[in-house]
């Protein structure tokens, strides 16, 4: 059935297999560069009056618990105002809003909300549409889903004054629970902790996050304001800050906290919206971003900026490992292959890294696909995610397809196993298992899940010989 002769397919394998680690490359000037002392000092300087901008799109009582946190942030009230920028159709959200806007003129703010006939471009396309009633020299957004820390922005902004910085993105964390919202805690204080303090330790453009950000406002007009044709504005903003020379920086001190999306179909859904977003930043401005300044800090602004590249690693990993049944393989072909295998038995006797590892597979095959959806797609429609119920099954991907492409992977690993080809078949088998977890977190209950991935853990440690591990029974 199959050709005697397999050097052809060998070489399309060692090809993929050789894009596959390519891809990894991008990566690269992230984790070789080594993050340097940082300075948090805060200088005495005059508070500035400050505009907080919260855009909302019929988010009831979360941004009722958002409008109602900025008082209590510390920073002077004669000194805010607060522009509401209210999309929302549920007549309940309105009133909530206007509400709360009521409620901050009370207590001495110069708070107003505006409204508009159309949708047009989303949050983007509202700060587009405002951007020119600022009248103040700085202005912080913040989403309606977060609330403000209590005293945290005034160190905050004057860090970012005396600095004279064009931006300064602040930290900001999430709530909620149960395994999807941990996982986003996890990659989110991952990307604060190390990528964010590292670019700006080493003079990296930092990124701005859409929330929680200073902008001096001078500086946002001179690069062209807010583009209302994009859907990751945060995204476009901060490369064409770096395009034109201006500095960010990163605050270390919390001062938000948002809701973390409720389900792992409003992630998905989340996550699509971000990559497409970034895969046409990157073919509008990724040859501008090699070319900013001298080689390394071009290569390192351009990892920080497009980091969705590397997931292109595990679709031509996954192809290869295909591609791999039919072969005998040579030792630098069965090599590579079981270079992820590796990794997944070192993340075995860890929980938390054993669920990121066995849901990274699938997770990044998708973000791939989104990656090249969005280069071929001249330009996507803005989206909210849901953040106070799960979105709609209707929305995005659904889980069949999740579920078959599993049962397809799981007979292919069980023929290259019959057929004794061990290394390629347990390679697919560890993706069967990953599109089984991400359709179970689809369709099941998380506490479901847990357990699951618990199991392994405990087993794990019982075969290291650990006895400190909690019995299952007792979670």
């Amino acid at each position: 059935m199959w050709p005697q002769d397999n050097s052809l397919l060998l070489v399309l394998g060692f090809v993929l297999l050789v894009l596959a680690y390519l891809s990894l490359l991008a990566s690269l000037p992230q984790f070789l560069t080594r993050k340097r002392p940082l300075s948090y000092e805060v200088k005495d300087v005059a508070f500035p009056p400050l505009t907080i901008e919260v855009a909302t799109y019929n988010e009831g009582d979360a941004v009722k618990r958002s409008l109602l946190s900025i008082p209590g942030a510390g920073y002077p009230l004669d000194l805010l105002k607060v522009m509401v920028l209210d999309d929302s159709d549920e007549e309940s959200s309105r009133k909530v809003v206007d509400l709360c806007v009521r409620e901050l003129k009370s207590l001495g703010v110069d708070a107003v909300v505006y409204r508009r006939g159309t949708r047009e471009g989303g949050k983007p396309g509202f700060l587009k549409q405002v951007e020119g009633l600022i009248t103040t020299p700085y202005v912080f957004i913040v989403d309606a889903d977060f609330t403000l820390v209590p005293g945290s922005l005034p160190k905050a902004v004057s860090f970012a004054v005396a600095g004279g910085y064009s931006y300064c993105q602040m930290r900001w964390d999430l709530e909620g629970e149960g395994f999807v919202a941990d996982l986003q805690k996890t990659l989110l204080d991952y990307h604060m902790s190390n990528e964010q303090e590292k670019a700006f330790s080493v003079g990296a453009p930092v990124k701005i996050n859409g929330s929680c950000v200073l902008l001096k406002n001078s500086d946002l007009l001179e690069v062209g304001g807010w583009n209302a044709h994009t859907i990751t504005e945060d995204l476009d903003l901060t490369v064409r800050f770096a395009l034109r020379g201006k500095k960010g920086a990163f605050w270390s001190g919390l001062v938000g906290v948002g809701l973390a999306t409720p389900s792992f179909r409003a992630l998905f859904r989340q996550v699509e919206r971000w990559v497409m977003g970034d895969a046409r930043a990157l073919i509008e401005h990724g040859c501008s971003v090699l070319k900013m300044g001298n080689l390394a800090t071009s290569l390192t602004a351009f990892s920080y900026f497009f980091n969705y590249i590397p997931s292109l690693f595990s679709v031509f990993l996954l192809a290869s490992g295909l591609i791999a049944l039919f072969l005998p393989l040579t030792v630098p072909f069965a090599l590579l292959l079981s270079l992820p295998l590796l990794a997944g038995a070192l993340s075995l006797f860890h929980k938390e890294y054993l669920r990121l590892y066995l849901i990274s597979f699938s997770y990044s095959v998708f973000v791939a696909f989104f990656l090249l959806l969005g280069m071929l797609k001249r330009e996507s429609q803005f989206t909210r995610t849901e953040k106070r119920k799960p979105a709609d099954r209707s929305a995005g991907f659904g889980g069949l397809p999740i579920f078959f492409i599993a049962v397809i992977l799981l007979a292919a690993a069980l023929w290259g196993m019959a057929t004794f080809r061990v290394i390629p078949a347990l390679l697919i088998f560890v993706y069967s298992v990953s599109f089984s977890l991400v359709y179970a977190l689809w369709r099941m209950s998380c506490n479901v899940l847990d357990f699951f991935l618990y199991n392994l853990s405990y087993m794990a440690a019982i075969i290291r010989g650990k006895s400190t591990v909690m019995s299952p029974s007792t979670v």
